[in-house]
Parts: C-alpha cells; structure tokens; sequence
C-alpha cells in the first residue's frame, strides 16, 4: 500500500506527512534519551531535522503519476526499497512493529480489527459511528455524545 501510495500524485501528501511523523519521533540510534537533559534535547532534535530532510530529498526524487499512468517495475522496486530502508532505519527502531500493517507504530497507536487500520492514541472501535474513535477524531466524539453543543 505504501509503494502505491508513493506514486500516487493525491497520495504524495499522505506519504510527506508520514516521513514527518516518523522524523518527529525518531531520536539517535543506540541510547534512549532523557528530555530532561538539554544537550540529549538538543541533539535529538538535530538528528529528527536531519531525518526528516533527508527522507523529503529521497521521496522528491521518486517519480509519481496521475491515476491514468503506470509505473514500471524498477520504479515499484526503488519505491519498495526506500520503505524497507525507512522500515529498518536505526533511528526509528524504538518503534513497535505492526504484525498487521508491516509498518512502524508511533506509542499509542493500535490496530483496529474492524477498520483494518493502525489508529494513533486509539480508544475504541465505535459501532454507533462505523469508525475508531483516535487522535484525528476524539473530540468530535466527545461533541457527539453530548449532542453537538461542542
């Protein structure tokens, strides 16, 4: 999905705004870092600013497609490359693993069985709404459940 998601022209958003997420959070391979101390402050800010432009220059230079196009296999196999490299970059090794998704999760985050889909600060799969109630959503939950004065 991913790959897919990359060659994608409406797609390429999505993807930008992952590398982000995955640069924000990633920190200096080798040693956890406290946020107390300011100089580990300092440099795991360093190292999430130079992920995050070097995952943008990888992903600028990837071709990407209207719907009508196709891309051909060697693309789809340097597409398919820069995930696993993101996959198994030290930086975000901290991360767990979704057995579902086959990507890296931020802490919070859970896969949905009903939805299919890794959920950021996930609390629960609502029926009444058909969707996981999570970081994008909760607040308008919230408003739903006391009739819309939010």
């Amino acid at each position: 999905m991913l790959p897919a998601l990359t060659v994608s022209k409406d797609g390429r958003k999505t993807v930008l705004k992952l590398c982000d997420m995955y640069a924000s959070v990633s920190r200096p391979p080798g040693r956890p870092l406290e946020p107390w101390r300011p100089a580990e402050s300092e440099e795991r800010k360093r190292v999430q600013s130079n992920f995050a432009d070097e995952m943008n220059k990888k992903i600028d230079k990837m071709p990407y497609f209207d719907e009508d196009d196709e891309a051909d296999q060697f693309q789809m196999n340097r597409i398919e490359w820069f995930w696993c490299s993101l996959m198994e970059d030290e930086r975000i090794q901290h991360l767990k693993n979704c057995t579902t998704c086959q990507v890296r999760r931020l802490p919070g985050t859970s896969h949905c069985k009903v939805c299919d889909n890794c959920v950021r600060d996930f609390d629960h799969h609502c029926y009444w709404i058909g969707n996981c109630v999570g970081a994008r959503n909760h607040r308008s939950f919230i408003c739903f459940l006391t009739d819309g004065c939010c």
